[in-house]
């Protein structure tokens, strides 16, 4: 139980940085780290995140378990995944009285285009996991004009709301 051995981010988070890029070995905890912290996010502040990912068909494995592991750190609440929406709940005796409150959208880059009309409200964080595509990896590719993508993205879930005051960050 030797936590010194993950990525801490709690210094990366201080500086507050528009877009904030951490590379490091597997298995560090960056990936944990900062889904931790936009669950805690959400249960302070309200805050929901962004996940992106590039291509449509990447959304269902990268749902699937989403929660699995980060979610054993708030074992008062239970998590599910509908329609490339997360919730969360606090865990009752009932389940069917859950009261499920969105945390997170999941978004594909490939097909943001007809995502720009959704509505991102109160969003603090947009995660992108594994941006960088190693050399080695023969199968993956970065999508065409991949930077504007996700500029878009950032513009449309960032959008000035003056009902929130939110700065969006980009990890």
């Amino acid at each position: 139980n030797d936590m010194s051995k993950y990525y801490d981010w709690v210094k990366t988070l201080s500086y507050d940085a528009p877009i904030t890029m951490v590379i490091g070995a597997r298995g560090i905890g960056k990936t944990y780290g900062i889904r931790k912290q936009a669950i805690k996010d959400f249960l302070k502040n309200g805050e929901r995140f962004v996940e992106i990912c590039r291509f449509r068909e990447e959304l269902k494995i990268m749902e699937r378990n989403y929660f699995d592991r980060v979610g054993k750190e708030f074992p008062n609440y239970v998590f599910k995944i509908e329609r490339d929406c997360g919730y969360i709940a606090e865990k009752c005796d009932n389940p069917k009285n859950q009261n499920w409150d969105l945390i997170c959208y999941f978004v594909a880059m490939s097909s943001f285009q007809i995502m720009k009309k959704a509505t991102f409200n109160y969003v603090k964080r947009i995660i992108m996991d594994e941006c960088v595509i190693e050399r080695s990896d023969k199968y993956h590719r970065y999508l065409p004009d991949e930077w504007n993508i996700l500029t878009n993205i950032i513009s449309s879930v960032s959008r000035e709301r003056p009902e929130d005051g939110n700065k969006v960050r980009l990890y």
